[in-house]
């Protein structure tokens, strides 16, 4: 081989070197930009699972899911899991901590029965992450489960086995489209309202029937759907800030009766009760701290559970604070990120 052709064949491995170099380059860059935002999103919200954690704890929440696994030993704790859809193992995760309140995000796009869960529009997975299977038909088979030896006649117990007629608050935020999401909740209902798990009241006889699990609608709900219903088996997520107004809307629609037939369960973000987004390092201020009780005892005097929402997360350390303070006040549902954290909170006020 002459020295001509040996520069050609050098020269064209380095071509070949350069090109294979250019069409991996890219995707080095994709895997890396990948990796860090997977830790930036991790890093931000714990909770969130990704498609390998899922993978890697599938054995581990099919024990989770035994209702023989579900949180033993003490009382169930007021802590509402915030996007509950987005934890590793939805509904489940909560549950095992105590606690006793979830949110799941629901939409409509078709005419049919499907309620997709999800933060927003583009993040919905209509094969997967469903109302029905991240929640309705797993509370079904679990209160099938611990109902097993229920003789007939009796009440059925809840799904905390220490704790059975504990009610689990099932919060569905209602996104788009509130009259058809409405109709499509009502028909993933029904088979928990069959066997008497829901919490219901019917509107003729005024009688109540506290079930194992209570629907409250919050988001765009259709409030008068919800007032006409003979035998309510949803209630309204009432503005807590505001509970004298909404009290005169309903009478506006032409019902009389107390709130609590209509809603068992008020809330409001922190920033509409207290009016400012600053805290000092101690958490509350004493007018934060007066602002906040005012509508809690204004809720309870209505007979309604309340939840704040969009407290502070960061610093924990703030975040600690704000938490001890709403405790200490008497609010009965904890809007939390991280239920860890909380579920400490709470066995740390216990005597």
């Amino acid at each position: 081989m002459s020295f001509n052709q040996e520069r050609v064949s050098e020269d064209k491995l380095v071509n070949k070197r350069h090109n294979a170099w250019k069409l991996t380059l890219p995707l080095i860059c994709a895997v890396v930009l990948t990796c860090i935002t997977s830790i930036a999103l991790f890093v931000n919200n714990p909770q969130v699972s990704y498609g390998v954690s899922k993978w890697a704890f599938e054995k581990s929440n099919i024990v989770k899911r035994s209702i023989n696994f579900i949180y033993r030993g003490k009382q169930p704790l007021g802590i509402h899991s915030h996007n509950d859809y987005l934890r590793s193992d939805p509904l489940f995760d909560s549950l095992i901590v105590g606690a006793k309140s979830v949110e799941a995000d629901v939409w409509s796009f078709d005419n049919g029965d499907v309620l997709p869960v999800g933060h927003t529009f583009v993040e919905l997975n209509p094969f997967e992450n469903t109302l029905e299977k991240l929640y309705t038909k797993p509370l079904l088979e679990l209160l099938d489960a611990v109902n097993r030896a229920r003789v007939e006649g009796e009440p059925p117990v809840g799904i905390f086995p220490d704790f059975p007629s504990e009610t689990f608050y099932l919060h569905i935020d209602v996104k788009n489209d509130p009259d058809q999401v409405f109709d499509k909740i009502q028909k993933h209902l029904y088979p928990l309202q069959q066997k008497g798990y829901l919490t219901t009241f019917e509107t003729v006889s005024q009688k109540w029937n506290h079930g194992p699990i209570t629907v409250v609608l919050t988001g765009d709900y259709p409030l008068k759907k919800i007032l006409d219903q003979k035998v309510r088996n949803v209630f309204a997520d009432a503005p807590l800030n505001d509970l004298v107004g909404f009290k005169a809307t309903i009478t506006s629609l032409g019902y009389n009766g107390p709130l609590s037939i209509y809603s068992v369960a008020a809330s409001a973000s922190f920033f509409d009760i207290t009016g400012s987004l600053g805290l000092p390092a101690g958490g509350l201020s004493d007018r934060g701290r007066r602002d906040v009780q005012r509508v809690i005892d204004k809720a309870h005097s209505f007979g309604l559970k309340t939840r704040i929402w969009e407290t502070p997360n960061y610093p924990t350390e703030v975040r600690d604070l704000v938490w001890r303070d709403l405790i200490s006040m008497g609010t009965d549902l904890l809007n939390v990120d991280d239920l860890t954290a909380a579920s400490k909170m709470f066995n740390l006020q216990e005597p």
